[in-house]
């Protein structure tokens, strides 16, 4: 062979080299230095994973019963409130068994309060009592136990002189309250202690 072949030789192989090394600096070394930075994000989450402190763990754990109570409470008061023939029912049985009656009872309309992370629903209720002022408070006192979240908002008292002796006619407003709760928290309300 002669030299001008061994160059010509030569100078391939040096190419070939080139693009192989220009290749591998380009290419693998690249996702070479990304692979080892997700393996160093991985490593240190998983130390700080396993850094939670027992103590921090065992009073997360220790308020979830707690809240758990507190969910299924405002879960089961919601379902009084949302079904307003079951409330009038109590309400009215309520009346019955303090012995007042109850002359009007208005429902109101449904209304939605707030934005769409915190909704509550509110619905009006007027009604006006009539009987003894000590039933009318037992009566009242009762309604406050009926498992609902209730809100006055009116109140208006007159004594009055019948044909069958003095009463108390009582005008009053109330507001049941209805939470729309998150996701989260009606799961966390689930099953459990």
């Amino acid at each position: 062979m002669n030299l001008s072949v061994y160059r010509d030789l030569l100078v391939q192989v040096m190419m070939a080299m080139t693009v192989c090394i220009g290749s591998w600096m380009f290419l693998v070394k690249s996702k070479a230095e990304d692979l080892r930075e997700v393996e160093t994000l991985i490593a240190r989450s998983r130390a700080q994973s396993r850094s939670i402190d027992h103590a921090d763990l065992q009073k997360i754990s220790a308020r979830t019963p707690p809240l758990r109570r507190r969910m299924r409470e405002i879960q089961a008061r919601g379902s009084v409130a949302k079904d307003s023939s079951a409330l009038y029912g109590r309400i009215t049985d309520l009346a019955e068994k303090h012995q007042v009656k109850i002359n009007n009872l208005r429902p109101g309309v449904e209304q939605q309060i707030g934005d769409k992370d915190r909704i509550y629903i509110v619905t009006r209720i007027d009604m006006t009592i009539v009987g003894e002022y000590e039933n009318i408070a037992r009566f009242l006192e009762s309604v406050n136990g009926i498992g609902a979240y209730l809100r006055p908002i009116s109140v208006q008292i007159a004594p009055t002189k019948g044909g069958e002796g003095s009463f108390t006619v009582i005008q009053l407003g109330i507001e049941v309250l209805r939470f729309n709760l998150p996701e989260p928290l009606v799961a966390l309300g689930g099953t459990g202690p």
